[in-house]
């Protein structure tokens, strides 16, 4: 039988446990997709465990920080040790096991892709159900609540939660660009859509949860002279029919624009396309470089593509005039230039109590894809999921913006509606 699908799971003060293992081991929890939820379980999931019952002093955690020049990506783990040896070490675990939490981003697309383990798509590690995770074996695990930020390491292993910021369905979009916008990376070209049963979990052997609500926004270069996006300048720049901010107040200055975008399969593009474009208008889907024939004619502006949220944030502090979308706190946690500016969308800035109480709405609930793994793993999902269901849970970083859906008022059924009420 497959499991319904956990809703309005509230789980007060008492933590979850799982039920005693006949002989102690190694419990793995890997989690694999949204650039978003990778800064999330850095602060979580050491908390998670030891809301499971694991001693504060047998938690450690560690991060790729020095690392991902290396990499190309972020990943982390946290990890509660127990009977089974982790580098020589042991603890009281979990009921005497050892649990080991990964978190991994790449893009949503890549998460669900791996969760419905895709024979047609080749990766690094020459499984489709398999992708880069941090290796314990050769991770720094200083004492917690510090964080280490030396995983030398990255290894192969199977993926049991695919994060993603939107429905599966919700993809379709396309790009082709350099692969890191104006700093070049080769040229790709990317075009992402899944089966519209996907979602059905009787048919495809997973469950899917969406515990976690994430806001977006809108990003400016500081010499952009407006501080506001409405959704009208949104559909505008991010179609193409723009070309030069003073398109929006003939009385200023001359500034021609720049448009940063991220690659189709992004998450966050896929949100801009179903929350804000709404089948509106159609996003640009091909790079502008500046002096080619559709720039110089005014056809269309300056556009680039970027792989990640952080290439694109780069890409607009890099070039006078530019302007792109990213999680809405991006900037909040140190991850733009001095030349970066964040705006408001349609008057309001976003934050948790924006979105829960309906005036912010540029917003997706972070869809979780498991793919029903044997025993303690698959209750140790059930149980990650309910702690980032409880509000009350919130990582202290992400609390002024994010919101579990347990604390929302307002709510979509899928991508592409308007909130309403719950």
């Amino acid at each position: 039988m497959f499991k319904k699908l956990l809703k309005g799971m509230v789980i007060g003060g008492a933590a979850l446990t799982i039920a005693a293992s006949a002989q102690a081991g190694t419990i793995n929890v890997n989690l694999y997709g949204a650039s978003a939820q990778y800064e999330f379980w850095t602060a979580a999931a050491p908390e998670f465990l030891i809301s499971q019952g694991c001693d504060s002093a047998d938690v450690a955690s560690a991060k790729n920080t020095a690392q991902k020049a290396t990499h190309k990506r972020d990943a982390g783990i946290a990890v509660c040790f127990g009977g089974d040896p982790i580098q020589g070490r042991t603890g009281g675990g979990i009921n005497g096991d050892t649990v080991a939490i990964r978190y991994t981003s790449e893009a949503s697309y890549d998460g669900v892709r791996a969760v419905m383990a895709d024979p047609n798509y080749t990766t690094e590690c020459g499984d489709g159900a398999l992708r880069k995770q941090a290796d314990a074996a050769t991770a720094t695990f200083p004492a917690y609540p510090a964080v280490g930020s030396s995983i030398t390491t990255l290894t192969c292993q199977d993926v049991h939660i695919g994060a993603s910021d939107v429905a599966a369905t919700t993809f379709g979009q396309y790009s082709e660009g350099q692969k890191l916008g104006n700093n070049g990376g080769g040229y790709i070209t990317q075009s992402v859509y899944f089966p519209d049963d996907l979602q059905d979990p009787e048919a495809n052997d997973y469950q899917v949860d969406r515990p976690i609500v994430v806001p977006f926004g809108f990003f400016a270069h500081t010499s952009v002279p407006f501080n506001n996006m409405s959704r009208l300048m949104a559909t505008s720049i991010f179609s193409g029919q723009v070309t030069n901010w003073n398109e929006f107040d003939p009385s200023l200055a001359s500034l021609p624009m720049v448009v940063c975008l991220r690659h189709a399969g992004s998450g966050t593009a896929a949100t801009l396309d179903a929350a804000v474009m709404r089948g509106d208008a159609s996003l640009l889907q091909v790079e502008a470089l500046p002096g080619s024939f559709p720039v110089n004619l005014g056809i269309v502006p300056v556009t680039y593509f970027n792989n990640g949220s952080s290439d694109e944030v780069k890409c607009v502090g890099q070039l006078p005039g530019a302007v792109g979308y990213a999680d809405a706190d991006k900037c909040a946690t140190g991850g733009c230039l001095a030349t970066v500016k964040t705006m408001t969308y349609q008057g309001v800035a976003a934050s948790s109590n924006a979105i829960k109480n309906g005036q912010y709405d540029f917003w997706s609930a972070q869809w979780l894809y498991s793919n029903e793994p044997a025993g303690a793993t698959d209750d140790m999902i059930d149980n990650l999921v309910a702690y980032a269901s409880d509000d009350a849970n919130m990582p202290v970083s992400k609390a002024g913006y994010w919101a579990s859906q347990d604390a929302m008022k307002w709510g979509k059924a899928s991508d592409f509606v308007y909130p309403s009420q719950k």
